[in-house]
């Protein structure tokens, strides 16, 4: 399933003004990946099949299912921007046995990245990647844009500031992280055939077999990558961790513009509240599982308790924050100050909705899976 839905009060129906149809970048990728594949494959090498697994790339718990695959596969492909070639190097001189996992995980501190070391070490598969290098002029320009635009949706701006120009510019934004992931999933498609065939060629073992598996790691937003691919006539299955999948709010936001869908403004006002409060169920007190997409569902069950206006009234109460403070070198502490505000005012609007929160991974499971919240 591509995107679960959820049930939004009839507030306003303002929709994004899109800048790209569905039909126009689907071509793109089409034209894009024909021209590729078709120049880089040759008669005499293996036919390559794709295996696409989307799942959360958060916590080792989200890669579980990835271990089975993983087996099965030739060549590896995982996401990872802003990689570089020494973490390149070092991924590939771990799966080929030179280097041990202990001495690499120097580099990979992250519980994730340690476990992934586990799983790569001495499996002799290439692990090669498509995405953005962290040299690329697209980074560039998408840290320039965010570091400016980020105060705009901390809160009021000034004593006159409403909540419906935050929520405008916060859909501005969601339009801008549309626009630069589908640059992105553009240049990825553009890679992966070249890629791919430049490791068979250098790769004597792989180049004799007649068919190859390749396994690409993505995150669930990035399936305009399978529908690009599976339109080319290229052999491409994907598989999810959960069905139906649920995205995150700001997740589904982007795609459904993605998709010329419309957004309306209260998916916007949730959107801007996850961003607030997402650190509450990662290392803070809502913090109760290992599973990202449980987490996830969390945290959008609690946020749909919140209509439009009990959002705009959290925003109601929050002190302004200068564009002119953001400047001065103290942006950091105001996005600190402001997430803890948030987050204490999320906390007692759910006290006083009487919601029984969960104390333990059990009592979540119980949560998620009731149809009504819990109250004492």
């Amino acid at each position: 399933m591509e995107l679960q839905e959820g049930v939004y009060p009839p507030r306003q129906n303002r929709r994004i003004e899109l800048q790209t149809s569905e039909g126009s970048w689907i071509s793109r990728f089409k034209n894009r990946a024909q021209q590729l594949f078709q120049k880089e494959h040759k008669r005499d090498e293996p036919e390559i099949d794709i295996d696409i697994f989307y799942a959360p790339h958060l916590t080792p718990e989200d890669d579980k299912e990835l271990v089975a695959r993983f087996d099965r596969a030739d060549i590896f492909i995982p996401e990872n921007i802003r990689w570089t070639q020494e973490a390149f190097k070092i991924l590939n001189d771990v799966s080929y046995g030179k280097r041990s996992v202990e001495d690499a995980g120097m580099k990979f501190y992250d519980q994730r990245g340690l476990a992934l070391l586990e799983l790569f070490a001495n499996s002799h598969k290439p692990i090669i990647f498509i995405d953005l290098p962290s040299n690329h002029p697209l980074l560039q320009e998408r840290d320039d844009r965010d570091s400016s635009s980020l105060v705009s949706v901390l809160g009021p701006l000034n004593s006159n500031d409403s909540f419906t120009s935050l929520i405008d510019r916060e859909k501005s934004l969601i339009v801008e992280q549309d626009t630069f992931q589908e640059k992105r999933e553009e240049y990825m498609l553009a890679q992966l055939p070249k890629a791919v065939q430049r490791t068979v060629r250098e790769n004597p073992s792989l180049r004799a077999k007649k068919k190859l598996q390749v396994l690409l790691q993505l995150g669930p937003v990035h399936t305009p990558i399978f529908h690009a691919l599976r339109r080319t006539g290229q052999e491409v299955t994907r598989y999810f961790t959960s069905s139906p999948f649920i995205y995150n709010f700001h997740a589904e936001a982007v795609r459904r513009h993605r998709f010329n869908r419309e957004v309306d403004d209260t998916l916007v006002a949730r959107v801007w509240l996850e961003n607030f409060t997402g650190g509450m169920f990662i290392s803070g007190d809502f913090d109760l599982t290992q599973n990202t997409t449980k987490s996830v569902q969390f945290q959008r069950k609690l946020i749909d308790q919140f209509s439009f206006e009990e959002i705009e009234d959290i925003f109601n109460k929050l002190s302004p924050i200068t564009r002119e403070s953001a400047s001065t070198g103290i942006q950091r502490e105001k996005v600190n100050e402001r997430i803890h505000e948030v987050q204490a005012i999320f906390r007692e609007r759910l006290r006083e909705k009487g919601v029984q929160l969960p104390q333990s991974e059990v009592e979540l499971d119980e949560f998620l899976a009731s149809k009504e919240l819990p109250k004492p």
